[in-house]
């Protein structure tokens, strides 16, 4: 049974897809009057559709150029720690889409999450030993934090839709 919604960034209503996630349901992220995050539901072909994985992979790729400043660019282990990190946000998102059902996708989400977790926590690590400014210590938590944020957005989404079906 699909239910009607609102709140399309163009006021029109859509359409609350329910079913297996081997159908793909596609969730746009905004902000409801509360400020707290909803999802808009749609179609996905692909984990690159995907929000949260799409900025996942755009913090990826800002980490990689902070592993480039020069007090980190030496320490071999830490910026390769941080890496393997945030990088398995997205690696994480996309294997767990990949088997095409929400049981597993819900199961790789928390794995994000841990790793946006370890993401924030070498930072930490890394402020406390002056590898890092303040600026950028506060910069990329709070985008460390946010994501993980919406990747528990996310998998309390699929974990209502999933109980709605049951």
């Amino acid at each position: 049974m699909n239910k009607r919604i609102s709140g399309w960034p163009d006021g029109k209503a859509g359409t609350l897809l329910r079913g297996d996630f081997s159908s793909m349901t596609r969730c746009f992220h905004h902000l409801g009057r509360s400020g707290i995050p909803y999802f808009a539901p749609m179609k996905y072909t692909s984990f690159r559709q995907i929000p949260v994985w799409q900025e996942s992979v755009a913090f990826a790729a800002e980490v990689y150029t902070l592993c480039e400043k020069p007090k980190l660019k030496c320490d071999f282990r830490s910026k390769d720690q941080l890496k393997a990190a945030v990088s398995s946000i997205s690696n994480n998102i996309a294997e767990g889409f990949e088997y095409r059902n929400n049981k597993q996708l819900i199961r790789f989400l928390f794995y994000a999450k841990g790793s946006s977790g370890e993401v924030f926590n070498i930072l930490c690590i890394l402020f406390e030993a002056g590898s890092i400014t303040q600026e950028e210590h506060r910069i990329f938590s709070e985008k460390t934090l946010e994501l993980g944020k919406k990747i528990g957005g996310f998998i309390k989404y699929l974990n209502e839709n999933q109980r709605s079906r049951s």
